[in-house]
């Protein structure tokens, strides 16, 4: 049986009389890359023919997230009682390729392309390049860290963190190939300054495999990074040159500040597949290898 969180999803064909049970009963599950989809599998020794599973000896159950399925070529999960309690030494293993359905950006990822995440802090002080910590929340604990050791220092300038990812992404862009794809996250607690020149750095990028999301922290006046996001309609450059497509995605922090931890990761990430599959399709870069046959088809997921 796989449930997702509470819902059930669906089960399996029952294997009779088998210690080690193959199942082949797949259902239709759509993957998400910018949400956390928890699933749990459960196991269970049925002898009669009620529908309900009450009156049945639970086995075992494992619980993960479709993105963990997605990124294993084979994920095994060890099967428990209760939290802490393993069922004897039972597992269940996940094959990844044969039941995953494949959304556009799954299809580069899958076939080779590397995310490369880039991170900046600009907090008023002079803006620095690292890795990116890992997930939201790690970004997040970067910022809080790092602001009572910072010298503070204006003005909040975007165009030239922006103009040093834009060269790499510039540098994959020439080999023709969907191999890299760029994400600057630019973490800062004030409005920039160097509006025209960022609106110009954004524009030069928008040629490129590249995508920038700002988060906004704090009380700032953020009118003119809501302006780069440019949802209404393409941005453009004090001389007219418009954007090739929208690359910029905004997010103020406190509107998430008492939302639950995956509604912010959500919002962050919720524009980067589109953009990348767009800027791949725009160029007519196919993915680098093809897929098995079986990942090709409709979203489809193992039960238990």
């Amino acid at each position: 049986m796989l449930t997702g969180l509470c819902p059930q999803l669906g089960r399996t064909e029952r294997v009779r009389n088998c210690s080690s049970p193959e199942f082949s009963k797949t259902l239709q599950l759509e993957y998400h890359f910018e949400t956390v989809q928890k699933l749990r599998f459960g196991i269970y020794d049925i002898d009669n023919k009620t529908p309900a599973l009450g009156d049945d000896d639970f086995l075992g159950g494992a619980e993960c997230s479709l993105g963990q399925i997605v990124s294993s070529q084979v994920l095994t999960l060890p099967l428990m009682l209760k939290p802490g309690k393993p069922a004897g030494q039972g597992t269940i293993t996940n094959l990844t390729g044969t039941y995953l359905s494949i959304s556009g950006s799954l299809v580069y990822l899958l076939a080779g392309c590397v995310l490369r995440v880039h991170q900046a802090l600009l907090l008023r002080a002079k803006p620095f390049d690292s890795p990116a910590p890992q997930g939201i929340q790690g970004i997040v604990d970067a910022y809080r860290q790092a602001l009572p050791q910072v010298r503070l220092y204006g003005p909040t300038n975007f165009a030239p963190i922006i103009n040093h990812v834009a060269r790499f992404a510039a540098q994959a862009a020439h080999q023709g190939t969907a191999s890299q794809y760029f994400v600057l996250l630019l973490l800062t607690d004030g409005a920039v300054t160097d509006v025209e020149a960022t609106r110009e750095a954004v524009v030069r990028a928008s040629n490129l495999p590249m995508s920038v999301i700002i988060v906004g922290v704090g009380g700032a006046d953020f009118e003119a990074m809501e302006q780069l996001d440019a949802d209404g309609g393409p941005l453009h450059t004090r001389s007219g040159q418009a954007a090739a497509r929208d690359i910029v995605q905004f997010v103020p922090y406190r509107r998430f500040q008492n939302a639950p931890r995956e509604a912010l990761a959500q919002t962050v990430l919720a524009e980067v597949p589109t953009q990348l599959v767009s800027y791949f399709r725009a160029q007519g870069w196919a993915p680098l290898k093809p897929l098995p046959p079986s990942a090709k088809g409709p979203a489809q997921a193992p039960q238990a």
